[in-house]
C-alpha cells in the first residue's frame, strides 16, 4: 500500500467509565478446560506465542532438507497442513528474498504447480527469476489433514497461518511477500486478506478467478461451476464464506487482475469486470485489469480488450511478468513513502468497549444487549469505519451460554461475534476495565481464551493496559496464565489504550494520549521510550475526549484537525506514522437513543476520510502498516 493513501486515526470510542450499572449479580462461571498446553498437540487457541511447547515458533524442516516440507497447524480446524518452500538455485542463504505464496485453483493442491507444462515447470520459472515460492495443501487436500472446506473460512484461516509462517522462513523479506491466486483460489485469497488485514502481504495477483456463486455454483443461465453439487444457490450460509466479489473490496493491498480473452472456464469475462469494479468501489489502494490504466471501472456490456489467447497460453511467463511489475510497484511505493514530503494520512480506529457487567451473562437479559449491539453495527456500517470490539469476560459468557438457534438464524447461523467479524469486519480484542487485573476472578488470558473459542476473528491485541504498573507489564511481556484457564498462557502482540493506575477509580487524566506506534521499553516513564527489541507494539490513541471531558483532553476531531494543520505547515515530522482513536463506551453501544451521537462524529470526520487525510483501520492493520509501510520506524507524538 502507498503510505500516502493511508491515515491512521484510531478513533477509539473508548469507554468513559462503565456506562452501565450492575442490574443483576450473577456468579462468574467456572468453565471446563478443553485445551492442555504441553500435551504435544497444537490445538484450539494454542499458537507459537502462547504455547511454544506444542506449537513450534520457528519452521521445523523434516530430514528431506532445506525448504521443507513443513507442517503447520490450521488454528481453525487443528488440521496439519503440508507446506513446501522452493528457493532460487544458488541462493547464498543470506540475501533477503522476495517471496510468493501460490493458492491453487478449483479443489487443487500444491502438486499442480509441480507439473510440467508447455512453457516449463511453473515453480522453476519463478525460482530461476530469483523468487522464493511457498506452496501448501489446504485442509482435506494433497498431503494435508482435515476435511475439504471449499475455500471457506476454515481454508482462509489456514492460508492466513501459511502466510504468517512464510514470514518466519529463512531469507524471506517480510515486506516483500506477494499472494498469487489461480482460478477459484481467489475466493480463498481475497477472503483471507479481507478477514486477516494484518497479514504481511504486499499485493494480490488474481488469475481468472470466479466472482460469485453464478460462476462457481452454476447459479446463472450458463450453469457453470464445480460447486453446483455441493451447495444450493440459496444456501446463504455457505455462500457468505465463498464469494470473492464480496471480499475483494475489503482488501487493503494493490490488486492485479489477469484475464485472457477466452477464460479457462467461464463463457464470458463478466466476472473479471465484476471483481475489478468491486475492488475499486471498495477503496482498494491500487487496482488494475491486465495492462490497462489502474483504478478504472468497466461496463460488462462494453468490455475492454483482454489478453490475447496466444499470450495467455504461456501462463508461467505471463504470471511472472505481472508479479515482477507488482514487486516494482510496491517497492517504489514504499521508497516514495519513506522519502516523500507529501502530507501522510492519519490512521483512525473506532474502539468499542464492553465492560465487566454481570448482567451480560444473564440469559434473560442477554438477548436485548445482543439486539442493540447488532442495531449499533447496522447504524454505523454506512460510514465505513474500521472497528475493534474490545470486550470483557462477562459479555463473552453471554455469547457462549445464551445464544440460541433462533438468535443465530438472524445472523447467518453465526454467534454475534462471528457475525460482526464476517459481516462488518470487526476485530475482537481482549479487554479489562482500566487494564486492571488486581483481585479479579479472571484476567486478560481468560478473556482471550474464551474469545478465541467463540470466534477466529479474535486478535492478539490488549485492550486497555496500565502503563505505570510494572507487575502487569512483566506479566504481559512474559505471558499471562489464565485464572479460570490455568493451562492457557497468553503472550499478546500489540497494546492499545494505555491508562493510568487511577483509571479504574474514575480518574482518567493520566491516561495515555500519544499518537504513533512504537515498542515501549517498560512501565512508568519508560513506556514512552522506544526499544527496538521490545516484545510488544503499542498503538497510540491520540486525544479522544468525546463523551464529556473526563480525560481533560480534546475531542478526537479537534485533535485530528490540529495534527493535520501541523503536518501541512511542516511543523512536525512527515515520514512517521500518526494514529488516533475514537473510543465508544457501552452506554452508547447498547443504547439506540445514543447511536446518533456517534453518527454525528463520523459524519464530521467524513470529509477528512473522503480527502484521504484520515484512513480507517483496525489496530492490527495499524501495526501491519507501521511494519510494512513505515519500516517499523517509531513515532511517539505527545503534544504537551
Amino acid at each position: 500500500m502507498k503510505r500516502i493513501l493511508l491515515v491512521l486515526a484510531s478513533l477509539t470510542l473508548l469507554t468513559s467509565a462503565c456506562g452501565l450499572t450492575e442490574q443483576q449479580s450473577t456468579p462468574t462461571p467456572q468453565p471446563a478446560l478443553d485445551t492442555r498446553c504441553g500435551d504435544g498437540i497444537c490445538e484450539g487457541p494454542e499458537n507459537p506465542q502462547n504455547c511454544p511447547a506444542d506449537c513450534p515458533p520457528t519452521p521445523q524442516p523434516t530430514p528431506e532438507g532445506e525448504g521443507g516440507p513443513y507442517t503447520i497447524i490450521n488454528p481453525a480446524s487443528d488440521a496439519a497442513l503440508h507446506v513446501a518452500v522452493f528457493y532460487p538455485p544458488g541462493w547464498d542463504s543470506e540475501t533477503r528474498l522476495q517471496a510468493l505464496i501460490f493458492v491453487p485453483g478449483g479443489s487443487g493442491d500444491s502438486e499442480r504447480f509441480l507439473r510440467s507444462s508447455p512453457d516449463g515447470l511453473m515453480v522453476d520459472t519463478f525460482t530461476q527469476a530469483g523468487y522464493a515460492i511457498v506452496l501448501f495443501d489446504p485442509d482435506g487436500r494433497g498431503q494435508s489433514g482435515g476435511t475439504e472446506d471449499y475455500n471457506g473460512f476454515v481454508h482462509q484461516d489456514g492460508l492466513a497461518e501459511v502466510i504468517r509462517f512464510a514470514a518466519t522462513l529463512p531469507g524471506i523479506d517480510l515486506v516483500q511477500i506477494g499472494l498469487v491466486t489461480f482460478s477459484y483460489g481467489i475466493t480463498m485469497g481475497a477472503g483471507t486478506l479481507a478477514r486477516h488485514p494484518d497479514l504481511p502481504i504486499s499485493f494480490l495477483v488474481d488469475w481468472e478467478g470466479p466472482a460469485d456463486r453464478n460462476d462457481t455454483g452454476g447459479c446463472d443461465e450458463a450453469g457453470v461451476g464445480h460447486l453446483n453439487a455441493v451447495a444450493s444457490c440459496d444456501d446463504e450460509d455457505f455462500w457468505a464464506e465463498r464469494e470473492a466479489s464480496a471480499f475483494i473490496g475489503q482488501i487493503r493491498v494493490p490488486y492485479q487482475r489477469i484475464q485472457s480473452a477466452r477464460d479457462h472456464v467461464q463463457p464470458d469475462n463478466d466476472h473479471a469486470i465484476q471483481m475489478v469494479n468491486n475492488a475499486v468501489a471498495g477503496g482498494v489502494p491500487w487496482v488494475r485489469l491486465n495492462d490497462l490504466p489502474p483504478n478504472q471501472t468497466y461496463d460488462a456490456a462494453n468490455p475492454p480488450p483482454m489478453i490475447p489467447v496466444n499470450r495467455s497460453r504461456a501462463l508461467s511467463q505471463l504470471m511472472l511478468d505481472y508479479v515482477q511489475a507488482m514487486f516494482t510497484l510496491t517497492t517504489e511505493s514504499t521508497a516514495t513513502a519513506q522519502t516523500s514530503t507529501t502530507i501522510p494520512p492519519i490512521y483512525v480506529t473506532v474502539a468499542l468497549h464492553i465492560e465487566a457487567v454481570p448482567v451480560y451473562a444473564n440469559c434473560q437479559a442477554y438477548p436485548d444487549y445482543r439486539r442493540n449491539l447488532l442495531r449499533f453495527a447496522e447504524a454505523m456500517a454506512p460510514y465505513g469505519a474500521k472497528i475493534n470490539l474490545q470486550t470483557e469476560y462477562e459479555f463473552l459468557v453471554g455469547v457462549d451460554r445464551c445464544e440460541t438457534p433462533a438468535m443465530q438464524a438472524e445472523t447467518n447461523g453465526q454467534n454475534v461475534l462471528d457475525y460482526l467479524a464476517s459481516h462488518y469486519g470487526y476485530e475482537i480484542d481482549a479487554h479489562r476495565s482500566g487494564g486492571w487485573d488486581l483481585e479479579a476472578q479472571h484476567n486478560y488470558a481468560d478473556v482471550r481464551y474464551l474469545a478465541g473459542r467463540l470466534t477466529t476473528a479474535t486478535s492478539e491485541n490488549v485492550g486497555g493496559l496500565v502503563w505505570d504498573d510494572p507487575a502487569q507489564w512483566a506479566t504481559l511481556t512474559q505471558g499471562e496464565r489464565g485464572l479460570l484457564y490455568p493451562d492457557f498462557v497468553w503472550r499478546p502482540e500489540a497494546l492499545t489504550l494505555a491508562t493510568g493506575t487511577q483509571h479504574h477509580l474514575g480518574d482518567f487524566t493520566s491516561d495515555d494520549y500519544a499518537s504513533g506506534v512504537w515498542r515501549p521499553k517498560g512501565a512508568g516513564p519508560d513506556f514512552w521510550v522506544h526499544d527496538p527489541q521490545g516484545p510488544l507494539i503499542y498503538v497510540g490513541p491520540g486525544e479522544y475526549d468525546n463523551w464529556g471531558g473526563r480525560h481533560g483532553r480534546r475531542p478526537t476531531l479537534d485533535f485530528l484537525r490540529d495534527l493535520l494543520a501541523k503536518l501541512e505547515a511542516g511543523a512536525i515530522e512527515r515520514d512517521v506514522i500518526y494514529t488516533a482513536s475514537l473510543a465508544v463506551p457501552q452506554s452508547v453501544i447498547f443504547n439506540p437513543d445514543e447511536h446518533a451521537r456517534l453518527q454525528t462524529l463520523l459524519e464530521q470526520l467524513a470529509p477528512l476520510v473522503t480527502s484521504g487525510q484520515v484512513v480507517y483501520v483496525t489496530y492490527s492493520q495499524a501495526v501491519m502498516i507501521w511494519q510494512t509501510e513505515y519500516g517499523a520506524e517509531p513515532n511517539i507524538y505527545l503534544e504537551r
